[in-house]
């Protein structure tokens, strides 16, 4: 799934464009809250101080000198960070805290090809470094005059009360904590995307099932069907592919089924067969869903009577028949649930019922069980002109999809193509704003 180039990569992102954008923002909230209500504010005072003698007038340093005091300024570094010179610290400020936890606060830094030593010291109290800062260089300057002999160490720069912590960076721990958390979910999208193993998009009904896709229907949470929505161009579009499918066929009675439950096959079929209705051609649904029957519930029809009691009946079939309320579209509800759906459906009395119906009607869809779970379907699309499969976009298990064609095809089914149902995304949106605008049958 993750293969295709840039433009697929940037399809995944954008597909799941808002958990980034959530996640990233989240972490981005958590880091600057964290670093103002959480964490410890740390403040630095500097001193600095410079390994040399004296000079006197008209006195010039050698080379070699310089050389001697940039030398010295490694060893001076190590002096001033000893525990010595820690704990004399301590003892003049007569504060509570041990050398090891001075030392550990404590940063010494010799500047490079120069004399110069830089003492920074880190607290949570601002007048606790600098304090700390100016008797360590004090202490420091001490310790070489006892320790060296020598009274070649000044200080340049005595430490300022610092006014602004130099921890947390709040600014830098935001980037960064959104920086890092947008790769993250970047490289989740791409895993989930890898372990998703359901079909998407048209590209991949095409690369998988191997099918046309008839018409791309956007989700939507009504099973009513009206012409003048958005989502009627869909099925405009679906009527114009089985059209063009049936072209050069005499194509009338359809199967619709799909691969698992809760794809939408009922809803295509009755919104189909009422736009098909309205466009003037002679259109009668069977509700061949004999053990989950739900066209009759959206036409409000009563189920007490219909398809399985013509199977099982001498009575003629036209008593059945019922009104939906829409022109030129009738009804077969399915009936009293039967225990043998299968053998009522792969009976001969079907056969001559689809028969006999198709002189009487333009186009006969018959609803069905997904093909992938029962025999239904692939009994029913043995002895039918064509069979249409829907397929729900990011449900529809690829695998379940492939093996649900295989099986159609071995009963000779005639698939005529897919229905991708039930997409969402950004196009969708796009699509419906123009078609909006205006809507013809």
């Amino acid at each position: 799934m993750l293969g295709g180039g840039c433009l697929e990569y940037l399809n995944i992102i954008k597909r799941r464009i808002w958990i980034v954008i959530g996640l990233t923002l989240v972490a981005a909230a958590l880091s600057g809250l964290l670093s103002i209500f959480v964490i410890d504010p740390i403040y630095e005072a500097k001193t600095s101080l410079i390994v040399t003698r004296v000079s006197k007038e008209n006195d010039k340093m050698r080379y070699d000198e310089i050389l001697m005091y940039q030398t010295l300024v490694k060893t001076y570094s190590e002096l001033a960070k000893s525990r010595a010179v820690a704990k004399d610290a301590i003892s003049k400020l007569k504060i509570n805290i041990t050398p090891d936890e001075l030392i550990e606060n404590l940063r010494v830094s010799p500047k490079p090809d120069t004399q110069i030593i830089e003492i920074a010291v880190q607290d949570k109290d601002p007048k606790k470094a600098y304090n700390l800062a100016n008797i360590l260089s004090e202490v420091f300057i001490e310790k070489v005059q006892t320790i060296m002999n020598s009274d070649d160490v000044k200080i340049m720069d005595m430490a300022e009360m610092p006014r602004m912590p130099i921890k947390p960076k709040v600014f830098l721990n935001i980037m960064l904590a959104g920086f890092t958390v947008f790769l993250v979910s970047v490289g989740i999208i791409f895993l989930i995307d890898y372990m998703d193993n359901t079909i998407k998009t048209e590209k991949d009904v095409e690369r998988y099932i191997k099918v046309p896709v008839l018409s791309t229907i956007p989700y939507t949470k009504s099973k009513v069907f009206d012409l003048e929505s958005p989502v009627s161009e869909n099925y405009r579009s679906l009527r114009t592919g089985i059209k063009f499918a049936t072209f050069e066929k005499d194509i009338k009675t359809i199967v619709v089924t799909s691969v698992g439950p809760s794809e939408g096959k009922s809803t295509i079929t009755q919104n189909l067969g009422t736009l098909m209705a309205a466009s003037g051609s002679r259109v009668l649904l069977m509700e061949g869903d004999l053990r989950n029957p739900t066209v009759h519930k959206n036409f409000s029809i009563d189920n007490n009577t219909g398809l399985t009691n013509i199977l099982t009946t001498d009575a003629s079939y036209r008593l059945y028949i019922k009104e939906s309320g829409v022109d030129n579209l009738d009804i077969i509800p399915s009936g009293p649930k039967p225990p043998n759906p299968a053998e009522l459906l792969g009976s001969l009395r079907m056969k001559y019922l689809i028969d006999n119906l198709r002189y009487e009607y333009d186009y006969i869809f018959i609803d069905t069980p997904p093909a992938f779970i029962v025999t239904d379907a692939s009994i029913l699309s043995s002895f039918c002109d064509g069979t249409i499969l829907a397929i729900a976009s990011g449900k529809t298990n690829i695998e379940s999809a492939v093996k649900t064609k295989d099986t159609l095809l071995k009963v000779n089914a005639n698939i005529i193509g897919a229905v991708l149902n039930k997409v969402k995304g950004e196009n969708i949106k796009k699509y419906y704003n123009y078609y909006t605008k205006s809507s013809k049958i």
